[in-house]
């Protein structure tokens, strides 16, 4: 994995490099609309991280499939162009009309709140990657290539965030009657019963961001943590090299005693390299300990006054707030329910995980755990009741749905009028 991901570095980068030759030049107008223009230099972000995301993920299916590398086409790239281009003049056509509707922009506050949770976000897919075998610098790179990087997920929330206020805005009619709750009780259950019967760690995902649930599996909980994080920034990159180290010689011990494994030498040699892999592991093992007690006993004040807290009677939610480095810890749903976890899941820092696994009882705090992000200090919340949400307790949600629904629609329908009067016009010769 680690090698087929290097050969697509080099791939796009050379790719890149040919077709950022292909851009207009920074001050050339690309597309006007009643009120205003877009630059070529505006959109080159966008359109280089949608570029080299198209490009990365292609060239990954072609390798996958043994089809050689992707070219893109003239057409392939005047396409994205459109459809970058086009977004970015809608957005700017959107910001236009919240001064017109008297909607006001983010506080400063709400912006810090999604800068951290872009930067939280950002971390947690780092770590999804250095579970296939590369570095957290690899894999911010990698991440960095599909167009995935700490200002773009900020960029999005904050675009998303606009519409959102755009789309509250706006009338519509908020009359719900009885009968159209249970139906779309009905229906959403139904549809939420299907996708996480079967899928149940799926279900954290919907908890977690603040959307509706309406159905609950089994074997769920919900967890608060506190994470600390060492004064000595360079304990936690030790630790990432750590991890890593031990993960590769596991890798490769998976990969010799496999069953589908085609031995190379002779039975002295397999046997000798089998055993070397053993005790790399062990080696590994004891590194990554070892730097686990570093960090543990770097935090280890700060535990100590967090335990020293919780013993004098003060809730664990006030040692979130105060101690915790996790901003997403501190804002609803999670700073009221916490997050929910899925025993199976492995959409978690595994030492998060299974620190939140191995409480038994709600109301339980665990020791300190050394993972990706730090320190975990977890707490068992509460554990939910498998089966349908009864509808007495969702019932504002139902509605909620209902409403948003009728505001979607209101939005699209209303936006799409806005662009119309907007006269959009591209400029897409400006690249030659």
């Amino acid at each position: 994995m680690r090698n087929s991901i290097k050969k697509l570095f080099s791939f796009v980068l050379a790719l890149i490099c040919l077709l950022t030759c292909a851009f207009a030049e920074g001050d050339e107008v690309v597309a006007t609309y009643n009120g205003g223009e877009v630059t070529a230099n505006e959109v080159e972000r966008d359109l280089t991280s949608e570029i080299n995301m198209m490009m990365t993920t292609m060239n990954y299916f072609a390798q996958m499939n043994g089809t050689g590398s992707y070219t893109a086409s003239e057409e392939d790239l005047r396409s994205i162009r459109e459809y970058v281009i086009t977004a970015y003049a809608k957005y700017e056509i959107l910001l236009n009309k919240m001064d017109e509707l008297g909607v006001s922009d983010l506080t400063e506050e709400e912006k810090s709140n999604l800068r951290q949770n872009a930067e939280y976000y950002f971390l947690e897919s780092v770590y999804s990657y250095t579970l296939q075998g590369l570095s957290a610098d690899e894999a911010a790179y990698y991440l960095e290539m599909q167009g995935m990087n700490v200002d773009t997920l900020y960029e999005n929330s904050y675009r998303n965030a606009i519409q959102i206020k755009l789309t509250n805005a706006l009338s519509i009619n908020e009359e719900v009657t009885d009968d159209e709750i249970q139906a779309k009780y009905e229906e959403l259950c139904a549809n939420y019963e299907k996708t996480y019967a079967t899928a149940p760690a799926s279900v954290e995902s919907s908890a977690n961001n603040g959307s509706p649930v309406y159905f609950m599996p089994e074997n769920m909980k919900y967890v608060k943590h506190i994470i600390l994080k060492p004064d000595d920034e360079a304990l936690m990159a030790e630790y990432d090299d750590a991890v890593n180290q031990l993960l590769t010689y596991e890798n490769e011990y998976a990969t010799i005693t496999a069953a589908s494994y085609t031995p190379k030498y002779d039975d002295i040699v397999e046997k000798a390299i089998k055993e070397e892999c053993i005790e790399n592991m062990d080696l590994a093992k004891k590194a990554l300990e070892e730097i686990q007690a570093r960090v543990l006993e770097n935090v280890k004040p700060t535990a100590d006054k967090i335990y020293e807290a919780l013993n004098s009677g003060e809730s664990f939610d006030a040692l979130v707030e105060t101690y915790s480095k996790d901003p997403g810890a501190k804002q609803e749903p999670i700073k009221s329910k916490g997050y929910l976890v899925y025993e199976n899941s492995n959409i978690w820092d595994g030492a998060f995980i299974n620190t939140a696994n191995a409480l038994e009882n709600v109301g339980d705090v665990s020791e300190p755990a050394v993972g990706y992000l730090g320190v975990y200090i977890v707490k068992y919340e509460s554990a939910p009741e498998a089966g349908r949400i009864p509808l007495s307790e969702i019932k504002d949600q139902v509605v909620n749905t209902i409403l948003s629904e009728r505001k979607s629609d209101a939005f699209k329908a209303e936006s799409e009028k806005w662009y119309e009067e907007a006269n959009i016009q591209l400029n897409l010769d400006a690249y030659n």
